[in-house]
């Protein structure tokens, strides 16, 4: 189940470009979209249509190469409240 503030959406613009991504905020005059890579703030008159899907931006099968246990781990070490700084 993804929640609804990070499910992923397909953004049309009126140029006819198609961009996918999180929309983070949605005001009456601009939407702002994050991708993995960059962050969109978009006039919402060249904003055609914005189609949220049920998908989660994750890739699908990201822990199919993982054991159950290296499952479990994962998921606990990010739910823990404090993760090991990195060097």
């Amino acid at each position: 189940v993804v929640n609804r503030d990070w499910r992923l959406s397909i953004v049309t613009l009126s140029d006819g470009r198609v961009l996918s991504g999180v929309v983070t905020d949605a005001r009456e005059r601009a939407v702002t979209l994050v991708t993995p890579t960059e962050r969109f703030v978009l006039d919402r008159d060249d904003v055609e249509s914005i189609v949220q899907s049920d998908a989660s931006p994750m890739p699908e099968g990201l822990l199919d190469p993982l054991a159950p246990d290296e499952v479990r781990d994962l998921v606990a070490y990010l739910r823990h409240p404090v993760q090991v700084p990195l060097p």
